[in-house]
């Protein structure tokens, strides 16, 4: 049986998936023999032989790395001559950002 591993880029990077089991093969010989019951004997009849090939074992591999790294919040300072002096009023707080790449890896 062979091992084999295919790429899968809906899997998380890395991550294994048994797609294919996989099983040896073997090789099954079977032999009839006839008695003759005035002698006592055997004698050979016929032989066959019954091969069941081996299955390859398929494993499916995650191959897209996912990297996601921050995106920092830029303020944006405006003068307001309605506020106080020193006072500050925040308009919109904002979000952090994420940026996400995806690095594929082929195998």
């Amino acid at each position: 049986m062979k091992h084999i591993i295919k790429a899968d880029s809906t899997l998380n990077y890395r991550e294994k998936v048994e797609e294919t089991s996989g099983e040896n093969g073997n090789v099954t010989s079977t032999t009839k023999y006839t008695l003759n019951e005035k002698n006592r004997r055997c004698y050979w009849k016929k032989t066959t032989t019954e091969n069941t090939p081996a299955k390859d074992k398929v494993i499916k591999v995650g191959s897209v790395e996912k990297i996601v790294s921050p995106i920092e919040i830029t303020e944006l300072r405006k003068e307001d001559p309605d506020l106080p002096k020193g006072k500050e009023f925040v308009q919109d707080p904002g979000e952090q950002g994420e940026k996400n790449n995806n690095k594929n890896i082929h195998s």
